[in-house]
């Protein structure tokens, strides 16, 4: 999943967060909604 996909995703299910892996990698990536309305993204540095 591709992260501008996964932010439809987000905004259609109206959660707070969803995990995924990234197109092309298996490196986790999360996508949540912060406190002031804007999206925060948590990826792994390794």
């Amino acid at each position: 999943m591709t992260v501008p996909e996964a932010v439809r995703l987000l905004d259609t299910r109206h959660a707070t967060f969803l995990a995924f892996t990234g197109i092309g990698s298996s490196r986790a990536i999360v996508l949540y909604r912060r406190f002031d309305g804007d999206l925060g993204v948590v990826t792994s540095l390794w």
